[in-house]
């Protein structure tokens, strides 16, 4: 029938974040940067930006190949496995479960937990 949409669903608007020209899902990017703030407290600034930057890369390329955010779904399966995805076999699959973990404690009651060795 002429005249009749049908309901798409809602796409999250894309943010830039950084100097970088792909964007990440809105929802994303405050508690990333949060985590940065919250990890600067206990950690320099350049291990800071390192764990945010692997979870911004995360980002990118959920946003990129149109999964869902991180924000919705920090303790979700799905995102487990858009993680393996994600990695593959990298060498810095270790450094993207360790950033994921520290937003996982910095949006939890019990906070940031301290880096080791800093």
């Amino acid at each position: 029938m002429p005249g009749i949409s049908v309901p798409q669903p809602l796409q999250s608007s894309g943010v830039f974040v950084r100097r970088r020209r792909q964007p990440l899902y809105a929802e994303d990017a405050p508690p990333h940067l949060g985590l940065e703030n919250a990890l600067k407290k206990t950690a320099t600034e350049r291990t800071a930006k390192g764990h945010v930057d692997y979870l911004l890369g995360l980002g990118r390329w959920l946003f990129d190949n149109n999964k869902q955010a991180i924000a919705g779904r920090l303790n979700d399966a799905s995102l487990n496995d858009d993680v393996r995805q994600f990695i593959g076999d990298s060498d810095d699959r270790r450094r993207v479960l360790t950033a994921l973990n520290y937003l996982r404690a910095s949006q939890s009651s019990s906070g940031v937990p301290p880096i080791a060795g800093i």
